[in-house]
Parts: C-alpha cells; structure tokens; sequence
C-alpha cells in the first residue's frame, strides 16, 4: 500500500523540496580550514570595541595598528556561544574598553579576520579555546 501525501506529491517530491529548502543552511556553514590558514599565526594588541555573542560563532572586535602605524580594526571569530559557555567562557569576560592581546590564525582572504585560539586581558585573565581553560588572574601558574 502507498502512502497518499498532500495533493498529488509523490514521496520523492516531498524529500527533493525538503532537501532545496535546507541547502542554503548546510551550505552556509563552513570548516576552519576552508576560512583561515592554520600556519598563518596572528598575535594581536589593541583595544575590544565590540563584542557578538550570537550562533553560530562568537566574534569580537579589536582596535589596533598595522606594521606601518595605522589604525585598523581586526575581526576574530570562534566557536559558538554554548560551547564557550561549556569551557567556563562567558560574554561578561568581553568587556568592551579592555586592552587585550589576541593569538589566533588569520584568514586566507582577509588580513583583518583571524580565529582568537587565546585571549590574554590586562589584569593577566586568560581563555584559551581548546584546552577549555579559564583562569582569573588570581589562580595564574607562575610564568605563565
């Protein structure tokens, strides 16, 4: 016996609409290795101007100079907000004004946009993604 859907759509119908209406979401995500280059280290000191804590990736905003002196304003992205929240990382360790250092990987097609890997805040915090690590400055290891 087959199954009778909506009108005249047959199964195969139904699954081929389905699968166009996701397409633009799977498509829209994309790996690390496809954005950014993981041997292009980026070390970068300035100041947070801005903070996006939303899904898919948090990003955040830093105010700084190129080699030649220039002001410019690089954009680091992460991972999503959850799985930062997972590590003991929260949006209120961003605080817009701080003066922090950023090391990451830049991008492959803008020498603005990188990955934060660590953040390094001016009374010594650190959060580094991927060990799932947080440490206030009170509780630092000595030298580091």
């Amino acid at each position: 016996m087959r199954a009778k859907f909506a009108g005249k759509f047959s199964l195969t119908t139904v699954i081929a609409i389905a699968s166009l209406a996701n397409a633009p979401c799977a498509s829209a995500h994309h790996s690390f290795s496809a954005e950014f280059d993981s041997t292009k280290v980026v070390n970068v000191t300035g100041t947070l101007v801005r903070v996006s804590w939303v899904n898919p990736h948090v990003a955040f905003y830093v105010d700084s100079t190129d080699d030649k002196g220039k002001a410019v304003t690089w954009q680091f992205t992460g991972l999503p907000p959850a799985t930062l929240r997972r590590g003991g990382i929260m949006k209120e360790d961003f605080k817009v004004g701080e003066r922090v250092t950023v090391n990451g990987y830049g991008s492959k097609s803008d020498h603005l946009v990188g990955y934060f890997k660590k953040v390094t805040f001016a009374d010594n915090r650190v959060v580094e993604v991927g060990a799932d690590r947080y440490t206030p400055a009170d509780q630092q290891a000595p030298g580091k």
